[in-house]
């Protein structure tokens, strides 16, 4: 059953994911024109060892800031997505709930700060947010396929935890 506050959370969301689209857009439409750098075969293998480094030393929270035309990734690897992605704002704001629920904090979502997911029968999101306490939590959710609505989602918190990686991925 839909309460109030859930219709206003989910106005609150659409906006900002309308929002961010805007911005997203703009930024894609500039690169769209840009000269880019044509990437051998060597640089692909340097960078692509890179990337396996910088998801690992992150436990998935970052992926690198190469397109994909500059590594060779990984059949089911972690791979960046659009913090605008409906399933993973849906997820955001699950975690930000759960946290709420096991804290006793009044927390909202502010803002969805970085996004990778990775496809395990279902979709594995590792979400780096901040929230109204303007802290910023890392939290890995699952969002699997309801089978019995098929056109829902259930989601399972795997943890939320204060941010490690952000700004910066924290090699150990």
């Amino acid at each position: 059953m839909s309460t109030s506050r859930d219709r206003a959370k989910g106005k609150a969301r659409d906006k900002q994911c309308a929002e961010d689209t805007n911005e997203y857009s703009q930024i894609v439409d500039a690169n769209k024109y840009s000269k880019k750098k044509k990437i051998d075969d060597k640089q692909r293998a340097e960078n692509t060892h890179e990337y396996f480094k910088i998801v690992g030393a992150s436990e998935g929270f970052h992926d690198g800031d190469w397109g994909m035309d500059e590594i060779d990734p990984p059949e089911g690897g972690i791979h960046r997505v659009s913090i605008h992605n409906d399933l993973a704002c849906r997820s955001a704001e699950f975690a930000i709930d759960s946290l709420r629920q096991q804290e006793g904090k009044n927390l909202e979502l502010k803002k969805i700060v970085r996004v990778t997911t990775q496809s395990v029968r279902g979709d594995l999101f590792y979400l780096t947010l901040e929230a109204t306490d303007d802290q910023f939590y890392e939290a890995e959710v699952y969002a699997g396929i309801d089978w019995e609505k098929e056109d829902d989602y259930i989601f399972t918190l795997n943890f939320i935890r204060n941010a490690v990686h952000y700004p910066q991925v924290q090699y150990h």
